[in-house]
């Protein structure tokens, strides 16, 4: 997400609250119901493409970099870059829930009745759903990097700038702590010149029944890891400030 007028630029990782963000940037409706999938809002309302460019709400900052000005060789970016993290554990069982929630909107004209009916039973239980998601990361061999497949999100990837180094850093921010207190990222967007008084949430998941166990939990943590471990070192460093992601 772009707004070319603050410079801003806006990194949604999947399942970390990006909606309640895209919200309060653009207040928006139609960007936190969720009562149509993301193709049927950007061909209905193609206007959003100045804010959206890649036709997409989940974007690297690698693609975005494609699309903003830039100023002198060696001169630092005009752009800012800001994004919401989430414990990556609950972001897997997060989306889980949300594709249950939302099921019924995605529609699989080619799909034959039988494997319609294999779609809707996935959705019932985290554990298929789980070995569904990995089984299919495994045959494209890109486990942690696919970035249509918002199962395991790589934070990494999302984050990277395209030169590998930049000297325009992402200020990372946390959900579970904005959850709390938004107090440090209301303060930092008013300095970006972005009228924001609280977090409003948006696209917020129901718990159910259907969670996962601690079988499950333990299996989650074994795909993960690698994202929980990069999770926990950014929270570490953002004890006093928005920790400043480089690649």
């Amino acid at each position: 997400m772009i707004l070319h007028t603050e410079k801003l630029v806006f990194i949604h990782v999947p399942k970390c609250g990006g909606t309640s963000i895209e919200y309060l940037l653009t207040r928006m409706p139609l960007l936190a119901e969720h009562s149509e999938t993301d193709d049927v809002i950007f061909s209905e309302n193609p206007e959003l493409s100045k804010i959206f460019p890649l036709k997409n709400r989940h974007g690297f900052r690698s693609e975005y970099e494609a699309f903003l000005e830039r100023g002198p060789e060696g001169s630092k970016s005009p752009y800012s870059y800001f994004t919401l993290l989430r414990d990556p554990r609950k972001v897997v069982t997060s989306q889980f829930r949300y594709r249950k929630k939302m099921s019924h909107l995605w529609k699989h004209k080619k799909n034959g009745p039988v494997r319609k009916i294999i779609r809707r039973l996935m959705y019932q239980s985290f554990l298929l759903y789980s070995l569904q998601r990995i089984w299919k990361k495994m045959i494209r061999r890109s486990l942690f990097t696919t970035h249509y497949d918002r199962f395991l999100p790589s934070y990494e990837a999302y984050l990277k700038p395209s030169d590998g180094i930049s000297s325009t850093p992402t200020n990372v921010f946390f959900l579970e702590e904005v959850s709390e207190d938004s107090k440090r990222l209301m303060n930092w967007l008013k300095e970006k010149n972005v009228r924001a008084e609280e977090f409003p949430r948006k696209n917020v998941t129901p718990k159910t029944k259907t969670g996962p166990s601690i079988f499950h939990r333990f299996l989650v943590y074994v795909l993960v890891r690698k994202e929980i471990k990069l999770y926990e070192k950014l929270r570490y460093e953002s004890l006093e400030r928005p920790v400043l992601f480089t690649g």
